[in-house]
């Protein structure tokens, strides 16, 4: 055999290896595939299984969340239509579901809080406010439009009588006021004429549930002259020109959450925009406990000068030749104030009046309307004398001048006793307007001569010009003053002759840089005057007056004309200027039609001459045509008549 024989065959078996080693490497892989995809499949079930309950607990929280969202939306006791229900709706889904970005709904904040174990405690806090953020809100916004509706309710109820008379708009301030009236039109769709609105809900940092009402008022409009001047002047500062109409406008805006506005004091149903007055005093249970009325009637205590007690004043009846004899009772205040029980609630009346707003400050606006609605004071022009803190003088007595106050805020500024004193008066006051309602009332300056002359003998001094006083009728008589109606003229025509007159005549003026001659240019006597005051005052029955008691009588006349300007929207006079164009030294009478002062100036009255008081008898005294030129033949005759019998004496 040759060196072939018996050849050793080498093998190379790396390529086996290596065909085992990917054989191995194989099934290694593949059981790696295999054993990845039942992990894959594992963690797919466990991530299944945990979506599935995750979706779960938030499809549950969902569906709590939602039918808590429908329950309080059947507790909404407003109309669910309009801005305020449309706004409602959108801001509860925003507080349930979010709004796909960063601000995640309570919904998902409650998911995260039952299913993420791994929460931050910081986390699980912001989560659990979002919740109640919402839960929150819902309460409030429900709560709220039921504190609206009520409010709204009670507007629907009050009517524009009942306005400032039973009910007032909310508020401090003529703003805050006015910014309520308009906001409760806007609430109702009831916008005054210039006026618009805009109306939302919104939510507040703490799911606080805020009203908001943008109201646009046009200037000079039906709703901007409904407004305050302190209102007026406010948007006056902020006045916007609308492209659209070229009217000038401003906005008044309300904002706020109706929970802090509810009233807890008892008396008033609502506290937002409508308030009902509080009560004063309790009339009837003031009678009952004091027995000043008794079944309707006065008791004897109580009517000046006693039981019996009455002043007499007799009249003519029109032109008819007859008198009447009338016999008056007047209501002695006096009496009344003397009476324990009566003084006693009055004063505890207001004390609390007054103590309200110092423990509650929002009781303040129903102190104010109180006292400008139900003891009628008004907004202005109180006039009320007040004494005020003054130095001492030479012998160390304090001097005390008097302060006017003439509006709530002045008022507010007193001391509680100086506000106690004037609430005493003005409570007293509401009690004889409602007591004696039945009663004729007249101011003192405008009484008959005899029942000022009664009053001043029964009480000591007489009262201030405008203090009212009540008095009634107890009895009437009507006799013939003469057999012949004409005597009647006669005798008023005879009497006027018969007063004993002064040819002097006073300075030429009253005080340096004072009044003028006086009755029209003609001279002055002032005990002249004074005799025909007195005759006009007690044989015709009406009121005269000169100098500074003319000047009274006229400021309080127009003051009272004032008022009566202002009800009607007009504008008032400067009562300072009508009164120094009043001569001291001139006669005015009381218009008993018209309640107005008149002067009898140039060729109407004349302090020297007796006959000069015609004129007035005509024109106040004998109301027809006949009886006034009856009146005037029967003085011709008069004059006559003394004329002869003057020159048989001579």
């Amino acid at each position: 055999m040759g060196a072939y024989d018996n050849i050793t065959i080498l093998r190379d078996t790396s390529l086996l290896e290596g065909a085992k080693s990917v054989e191995k490497f194989g099934k290694f892989v593949a059981g790696s595939i295999v054993s990845s995809q039942k992990a894959r499949e594992a963690r797919a079930a466990s991530t299944e299984k945990n979506r599935i309950r995750v979706q779960g607990a938030q499809g549950k929280i969902a569906g709590i969340q939602w039918k808590n969202a429908t329950d309080n939306q059947g507790k909404w006791k407003g109309p669910k239509q309009g801005e305020l229900w449309d706004k409602y709706v959108a801001n509860v889904k925003f507080l349930l579901e979010g709004d796909g970005g960063q601000n995640i709904g309570s919904i998902k904040a409650a998911t995260e809080i039952e299913t993420n174990s791994k929460l931050t405690d910081e986390q699980r806090s912001q989560y659990r406010a979002i919740m109640n953020k919402a839960n929150i809100y819902q309460t409030n916004a429900i709560q709220n439009n039921s504190y609206a509706l009520s409010d709204m309710i009670d507007f629907d109820g009050v009517g524009q009588k009942g306005m400032l008379n039973t009910h007032y708009w909310a508020g401090d301030t003529d703003i805050e006021k006015d910014t309520n009236m308009l906001t409760a039109f806007g609430l109702k769709n009831l916008p005054m004429k210039g006026s618009s609105y805009i109306k939302d809900q919104k939510i507040g940092d703490n799911g606080e549930s805020l009203l908001f009402v943008e109201t646009t008022i046009e200037k000079d409009s039906e709703a901007w002259k409904s407004l305050s001047d302190e209102t007026k002047a406010k948007l006056e500062e902020n006045l916007v020109k609308n492209v659209a109409t070229g009217k000038m406008e401003g906005k008044l805006t309300f904002e706020k959450d109706f929970a802090s506005l509810i009233s807890t004091d008892g008396e008033n149903i609502t506290g937002g925009l409508i308030r009902r007055i509080g009560t004063t005093i309790d009339v009837a249970k003031i009678n009952e406990e004091s027995e000043i009325v008794s079944d309707g009637d006065i008791e004897s205590t109580y009517v000046m000068g006693g039981e019996n007690a009455q002043v007499f004043i007799t009249e003519g009846v029109g032109d008819s030749g007859k008198s009447q004899t009338t016999g008056y009772k007047i209501v002695s205040e006096a009496a009344i104030n003397a009476n324990d029980t009566f003084t006693a609630e009055v004063d505890s009346r207001a004390e609390v009046m007054i103590d309200n707003p110092l423990q509650n400050p929002s009781a303040l606006g129903d102190l104010q309307a109180q006292m400008q609605n139900t003891l009628k004071m008004g907004t202005n022009d109180w006039n009320l004398k007040v004494p005020g803190t003054g130095t001492k003088d030479v012998n160390g007595e304090v001097l005390i001048p008097l302060r006017i106050i003439n509006n709530f805020n002045e008022f507010n500024d007193l001391k509680v006793p100086e506000k106690e004193a004037i609430l005493v008066d003005e409570l007293k006051e509401q009690y004889y307007e409602e007591t004696f309602a039945k009663l004729k009332k007249s101011k003192y300056n405008e009484l008959p001569y005899d029942m000022q002359q009664f009053i001043v003998n029964n009480e000591g001094a007489p009262p201030e010009d405008l203090d009212k006083i009540y008095y009634f009728k107890e009895q009437k008589t009507i006799q013939s003053t003469n057999e012949d109606k004409d005597l009647y003229l006669e005798e008023i025509a005879t009497s006027l002759m018969d007063i004993e007159l002064s040819s002097s005549r006073d300075g030429e003026l009253l005080e340096a840089g004072g009044d003028q001659k006086g009755a029209s240019e003609g001279g002055w006597n002032q005990s002249n005057a004074d005799k025909h005051v007195n005759y006009i005052r007690q044989k015709l029955k009406l009121q005269a007056a000169t100098g500074d008691d003319a000047r009274e009588k006229v400021r309080a006349m127009w003051e009272r004309k004032n008022k009566e300007a202002v009800k009607r929207g007009e504008e008032p006079v400067d009562v300072n200027e009508k009164v120094n164009a009043v001569k001291r030294r001139s006669l005015w009478v009381l218009n008993p039609v018209k309640n107005d002062w008149e002067e009898q100036g140039k060729g109407v009255y004349d302090p020297f001459d007796n006959s000069s008081l015609r004129n007035i008898v005509t024109k106040y005294k004998f109301k027809t045509a006949t009886r006034k030129k009856e009146f005037e033949n029967f003085s011709i005759k008069q004059d006559r008549a003394k004329a002869l019998a003057n020159a048989k004496t001579n």
